[in-house]
């Protein structure tokens, strides 16, 4: 279970061992990219993973035989605040503009560096931890605590004692976001819990390890359990006791929406696609 604990400068995440998976491999740099979420930093051991993600001033060479080598500019000593160059300013940014799975994370996911490569399984018997600056404006909390003290308009609730329609899309379009990263480097959950799931920097993140699998040979089995564990996390968001081919049927103020399409492909046909 993930654990959360506040100093006097940071948020403390702590992520228990999973003896099939190097976390590290997971939860790094790259991961916190493709938001992106600023200042966390991963620790092992109590020693900081540094990732080589360079800074984000570094000029871009117009070296034709460089292209894609240096195409994030010349190499400097990393730590983990820097950000990618070609990341776009999130103030300047237009949400409504922007892909749920961009290009930059696309690049990120066919360049994976070789130091995060799943054959990398040493010492991972070892719990790891992930500090965030504390920032006022964006308190780290979870989400199940965030559901428990929402108030808002009953007449735009998705059903009764729920969130209502933006907040839920919002939830579902970042998870949805991580899942498509992971799933695209070989990552897939078996079951993904509502107390597994925070609140930083404006976005809701999926800190667990324990329930992270590598893809197999059974790809298509593990991805239907996951469709299944998301949406046994939908139910559990929007506070449903149902099964899972009992969920859409329970959404009737939602019909007609691209939330209501989205679990639908995923309950009809076995697809987690956002169109």
């Amino acid at each position: 279970m993930v654990s959360i604990r506040k100093t006097s400068r940071v948020y403390r995440i702590s992520l228990p061992k999973n003896k099939n998976v190097n976390i590290v491999n997971v939860y790094n740099n790259l991961f916190f990219s493709i938001f992106p979420l600023k200042g966390l930093r991963v620790y092992k051991n109590e020693t900081q993973v540094i990732s080589p993600i360079v800074q984000e001033n570094n000029p871009i060479q117009n070296d034709d035989d460089d292209k894609i080598v240096n195409v994030f500019g010349n190499e400097r000593y990393p730590n983990s605040y820097n950000t990618l160059p070609l990341a776009e300013d999130e103030e300047n940014s237009d949400p409504e503009n922007e892909s749920l799975y961009d290009t930059m994370s696309s690049y990120l996911t066919k360049y994976l560096p070789t130091m995060f490569s799943k054959e990398n399984v040493d010492n991972n018997e070892n719990v790891i931890h992930i500090t965030i600056p504390i920032d006022i404006n964006y308190p780290v909390i979870l989400l199940e605590d965030m559901l428990n003290n929402y108030g808002n308009d009953e007449l735009y609730n998705i059903q009764n004692d729920s969130i209502d329609y933006v907040f839920f899309e919002k939830i579902i379009k970042d998870l949805y976001i991580q899942l498509q990263y992971l799933l695209n480097n070989d990552y897939v959950f078996s079951s993904i819990s509502l107390d597994s799931i925070i609140h930083v920097q404006n976005r809701f993140v999926i800190f667990d390890s324990a329930n992270i699998e590598i893809v197999k040979e059974n790809r298509n089995e593990q991805l239907k359990t996951m469709n299944k564990a998301f949406l046994n996390l939908i139910s559990n968001i929007l506070k449903l006791n149902v099964t899972t081919d009992e969920l859409l049927g329970k959404l009737k103020n939602i019909h007609n929406t691209e939330v209501f399409y989205f679990l639908k492909r995923i309950e009809r046909e076995g697809v987690m696609l956002w169109i």
